[in-house]
């Protein structure tokens, strides 16, 4: 598929769309969903919710292609079922992890990503637990 877009569009272009998505500290920032998700600051609550929205997604994903592969799997009756099964394989098992490094960032505690962020960029925060209900349950010295 990136073959395709690379040839349609021409990697420069593609290059200059993506580059300030993708590059650190971008809106689809993957290497900090990864940080985030090994992590041990991030709560195992946060990753699940992550990770059943990456998996609520691939649920949608394999509905709205479940036609097109009906047809596939018809026309082609065993490498079809072989195909699809195969597809819908990595789906079920890369997409959600996927979604949950892009989902990671903005379900995460603020003070925690900014300090994993602040650590990969060399940068090291201190955060302590505060217990004034005020400023919240994270305060940045």
């Amino acid at each position: 598929m990136m073959n395709l877009a690379m040839r349609l569009f021409g990697k420069r272009a593609l290059n200059k769309v993506a580059h300030k998505h993708v590059r650190e500290g971008g809106l689809f920032d993957i290497r900090l969903g990864f940080a985030l998700l090994r992590d041990r600051r991030v709560s195992v609550a946060t990753k699940a919710l992550a990770l059943a929205m990456g998996a609520g997604l691939t649920s949608l994903l394999v509905a709205v292609e479940f036609p097109l592969e009906g047809i596939m799997a018809a026309m082609l009756p065993f490498v079809g079922w072989v195909i699809d099964a195969a597809v819908d394989g990595m789906e079920v098992l890369i997409v959600p992890v996927l979604a949950a490094m892009l989902f990671l960032p903005y379900l995460a505690a603020k003070p925690v990503v900014e300090e994993i962020r602040g650590e990969r960029g060399g940068m090291v925060i201190d955060v302590e637990p505060m217990e004034t209900p005020a400023r919240g349950r994270f305060a940045v010295k």
